[in-house]
């Protein structure tokens, strides 16, 4: 892939019922775009991610970027901006003796040259001296500090005024409470009486506490105080801070300690959503699935943040699935059953067979080595995300005429995505699918010509399917 347009940015005019704003150039999650909502009076306010709107992919992924939908209508005479925003990070791990991701380099290689679109974008709102010009900035500086320091005293004044008004009116309380009066502080809310309102807060008038943008500054895991962790096999699920300590629930923002779940009496085998309300403190809740890809209570959404349908003060915070044993989950290189809805990282899975080596003559497509699961890799999923699968098996022939063919099949053994004819001993292919919210797995195939033997050799090093993906 190449990146061929330098668009970063879209505006669009509102007219008092669009929610739905698509944009056309790539990114890589949905987190990488900023909205700024213009008001009819000119004023620019930053909208909230997953609070004043969302954002889904289009329909073959981020490439060409996707749609944000908006919580609210916004009035004729506004403007919605949506541009473009990267994280100044390096994402792309090499280690040390493996092979060339080459794939992986190249979205590397376009992150770079999109964070550089995304300066040149910003450097051209600026303002600048032009080329020929001797005039010394810091003389523009003098007078943009010149400027700050009267716009300072003027703030002063207003802070001063305003803390008269405000010693004023607390000696007017003071004297109706003399009086045998009283008066309610309208500043107070009680979450209690809001259950329903997502963003409320309690404010008083001598101490403002300001709204945290994220929604929930937490994840999911199986281990305890460890919020990115592989575990083979647990009963207690947690939500552990993550790159902060604040919830969003009902009545408004909480302090996040460590809540855990116990999961012990969970159904073996299937899926469950967790949600999280606020009973005194932060209470974790698990609903089970219908069946494997369909939910028994569906998610609504209210002010921007995925909810419980018909019980919208309990937030959704993601979805588990149980092994085949009562009551335990994994999140392991071939189990990945925790996925979160907030602050998802890239995680890695890997399966293979231990036997040295095993031989197919047939032509037609079985499970490698002719046994169910023995390369596979299961996971679940709360809304639709894509997964990098790599298929990498080793096969020898007895002739240069002999081949043979590997692939991966998805929730089933009959279902090909890549199909990869091996003309030499080894060969490697990817696919990069867009998979549906529910319990998926992906399995290595393998077939011959019908007339001659293959040798497949397994072992982590040489025959494995590897999965990416966010959780």
């Amino acid at each position: 892939m190449t990146v061929q347009s330098t668009i970063n940015k879209q505006q669009f005019a509102c007219n008092g019922s669009a929610q739905q704003f698509p944009f056309g150039f790539q990114i890589f999650n949905a987190s990488d775009i900023i909205v700024v909502l213009t008001d009819p009076a000119g004023a620019n306010s930053v909208l909230a991610y997953l609070i004043d709107y969302d954002v889904s992919a289009a329909p073959d992924g981020w490439l060409h970027g996707g749609t944000v939908q908006t919580s609210a209508v916004y009035p004729v005479n506004s403007k919605l901006t949506i541009v473009r925003k990267l994280d100044l990070v390096q994402t792309l791990d090499l280690g040390f003796n493996d092979r060339l991701p080459s794939a992986e380099l190249e979205k590397a290689l376009d992150r770079i040259v999109m964070i550089l679109q995304d300066h040149e974008e910003a450097l051209e709102r600026t303002v600048k001296l032009s080329v020929t010009s001797n005039s010394d900035p810091e003389n523009y500086l003098e007078l943009a500090q010149n400027s700050a320091a009267a716009a300072t005293s003027a703030n002063d004044q207003a802070q001063t005024a305003k803390t008269a008004a405000e010693l004023a009116r607390d000696q007017a309380q003071a004297a109706a409470e003399v009086a045998g009066g009283g008066d309610v502080d309208a500043h107070n809310i009680d979450p209690e009486a809001h259950p329903n309102t997502f963003g409320v807060h309690n404010a008083s008038p001598t101490a403002h506490s300001a709204i945290v943008p994220a929604v929930c500054q937490g994840r999911l895991t199986l281990s305890s105080g460890n919020p990115v962790a592989d575990v083979a096999s647990a009963q207690v699920l947690y939500l552990t801070p993550y790159n902060g300590n604040k919830i969003l629930l009902s009545g408004g923002v909480r302090t996040l300690t460590e809540v855990s779940l116990d999961i012990s009496a969970l159904t073996a085998n299937t899926n469950f959503d967790i949600y999280a309300y606020w009973n005194d403190a932060v209470i974790l809740e698990a609903v089970a699935w219908t069946d494997n890809t369909t939910r028994a209570t569906a998610l609504a959404t209210l002010n921007g943040v995925k909810v419980k349908s018909g019980e919208t003060s309990k937030m959704y915070l993601g979805t588990i699935r149980t092994t085949a044993t009562l009551g335990t989950c994994a999140d392991s290189d071939t189990k990945r059953f925790v996925w979160n809805q907030y602050n998802r990282v890239t995680r890695d899975g890997c399966s293979y067979n231990t036997n040295d080596y095993w031989t197919y003559v047939g032509d037609s497509w079985r499970e490698c080595n002719n046994s169910s699961g023995q390369i596979r890799f299961e996971c679940v999923l709360g809304d639709v995300s894509p997964i990098q699968v790599d298929n990498n098996l080793m096969m020898v022939f007895s002739s240069a005429s002999v081949y043979g063919q590997s692939t991966v099949a998805l929730d089933g053994v009959n279902i090909a995505w890549k199909r990869i004819l091996h003309y030499a001993d080894h060969k490697y292919g990817k696919s990069i699918p867009i998979l549906n919210a529910g319990y998926h797995y992906i399995t290595a195939m393998e077939r011959g010509d019908g007339a001659s033997t293959i040798t497949v050799y397994g072992g982590k090093e040489v025959s494995r399917i590897e999965i990416k993906g966010e959780f």
